[in-house]
């Protein structure tokens, strides 16, 4: 804790107490975290070094969605003007915390409020011209290269996803035609900080970058689907996409293949369950996706 301290120093932190409440958000994207309670709450992280230009540009990046209005969680430039302290060769981090209330599951999914908030979060940061530099992730690389890695390890595994192999060669073939755009990456309903009709903060920007321009979109879409049998047909999610449809300006062709994105995107939470050797949520997870697959007519944007 005297490392702690010590680094508090650094943002003229003096008098503290550390709290053992929840931190909403992935404790995995960073070594450790701390909830601070000073003159406010704030969350004191410390980073992997190898990761300091990408957070110094999430950084960058807060400030000038922050700029904007748009709920988003600061980071906190030190007494030496750095977000960045090092203590004992360790590398740390302050950051803006904000409560919220509980998110209430499944419930949520039949809560046209949320659908249409999460709608125009996207649509407003959709308006800002943010020019820095960014990755290009490649979805369908990344599809490709897993296809490559299940066969060969994970042959009934590789089995089971045959059919959805099968449908997603359209997709996949016309992958390169998607717009891209600024994304967040990993936008869905726990990575978000809600009020009660409004929304706090969106949280975890780790994999933030140029993607398909309706990636956020799918992502939320599926997340909220695997919550229920119901979920992908209820309230919150029709309000989202009715928001988005109507007021987004994303273009046809983004729309034309919006379902196989959502199919598309369930890749990434098959290998992390996979990487967690977590056989439950494998077994979950192509359950979904084959749900996603036979009812894909559904899904389809009129």
């Amino acid at each position: 804790m005297d490392e702690v301290e010590s680094t508090l120093r650094r943002w003229n932190i003096e008098e503290y107490t550390v709290l053992k409440e929840n931190i909403q958000g992935s404790p995995r994207r960073v070594i450790d975290r701390y909830l601070i309670k000073s003159d406010r709450k704030y969350i004191l992280e410390r980073i992997d070094p190898r990761k300091r230009m990408k957070k110094m540009k999430e950084a960058e990046l807060m400030e000038l969605l922050k700029s904007h209005n748009l709920p988003v969680l600061r980071y906190m430039k030190n007494s030496e003007d750095s977000y960045f302290s090092v203590i004992n060769g360790h590398l740390w981090m302050l950051r803006e915390y904000a409560d919220g209330v509980d998110l209430k599951r499944p419930e949520y999914i039949h809560d046209r409020m949320k659908g249409s908030l999460a709608a125009q979060f996207l649509i407003d940061m959709r308006k800002i011209e943010i020019d820095m530099d960014f990755d290009i992730f490649s979805l369908k690389h990344f599809i490709e290269g897993q296809r490559r890695v299940i066969s060969r390890r994970y042959p009934k595994i590789d089995e089971k996803l045959k059919d959805i192999y099968l449908v997603l060669k359209e997709f996949m073939g016309n992958y390169d035609k998607l717009p891209l755009s600024f994304n967040h990456g990993d936008f869905h309903p726990l990575n978000i900080i809600w009020g009660k009709e409004r929304i706090v903060a969106v949280i975890d920007w780790e994999f933030m970058g140029l993607k398909p321009e309706l990636y956020d979109a799918a992502n939320m879409v599926g997340c909220v689907g695997i919550e229920n049998p119901d979920a992908l047909e209820g309230e919150m999610v029709r309000e989202f996409i009715s928001i988005l449809k109507n007021k987004g300006g994303f273009s046809e062709v983004s729309w034309r293949f919006f379902p196989e994105l959502v199919l598309a995107l369930r890749f990434a939470w098959l290998r992390e369950w996979i990487s967690q050797k977590d056989d439950e949520m494998i077994e979950m997870e192509i359950y979904y996706m084959q749900k996603i697959l036979k009812d894909l007519k559904f899904y389809k944007i009129q």
